[in-house]
């Protein structure tokens, strides 16, 4: 699920960036961020379900062997759900902060740094994204993992929001 944000949100988004499409777009009417949150509102979904087949899939063929029951399959869902949405605001807030590198930045924060906090005992995990999907899924800190998706959802966008009007 970290792999998918970046590849999909992100080269969407730097390829506009990085070749002045997105110069035209925002000499339009519309305020800048409009066009920001359009591609996350209808990318995530996309993102959501891919993870959502291959989560389902993969139920599919372990339910019995695995002993997993409907209920799990559903709190996975929504630990995607939740992680889709952050880590894809995670890889906007990349593009726009440095958009010829954005995409690697997001890949490389997602797959070590954000995976090696999510695995910790410590309290700093919850500032990954790894943490919010696993909890979720495992039904432990579901509180917990929602607020910290939230909080990265919502502080990452904010960023780019805010730094995307800057972008010549």
């Amino acid at each position: 699920i970290l792999i998918i944000p970046p590849l999909i949100v992100g080269s969407s988004l730097a390829d506009d960036i990085g070749e002045k499409s997105a110069a035209y777009l925002w000499s339009r009417a519309l305020p800048r961020w409009v066009i920001v949150a359009a591609k996350v509102i209808y990318l995530v979904p996309v993102i959501f379900a891919l993870a959502a087949v291959s989560a389902t899939l993969a139920w599919v063929i372990a339910r019995d062997a695995a002993g997993v029951d409907v209920v799990d399959l559903g709190r996975t869902l929504v630990g995607i759900a939740a992680t889709s949405l952050a880590a894809s605001a995670l890889t906007v807030m990349a593009i726009v902060l440095a958009p010829r590198f954005g995409v690697v930045i997001a890949l490389c924060w997602l797959l070590t740094l954000d995976v090696a906090l999510g695995g910790r005992a410590m309290g700093a995990r919850v500032i990954a994204t790894s943490f919010s999907i696993a909890a979720l899924a495992e039904g432990r800190d579901v509180a917990v993992a929602l607020v910290s998706a939230a909080v990265i959802t919502i502080g990452c966008l904010a960023v780019a929001l805010k730094r995307i009007d800057r972008i010549e």
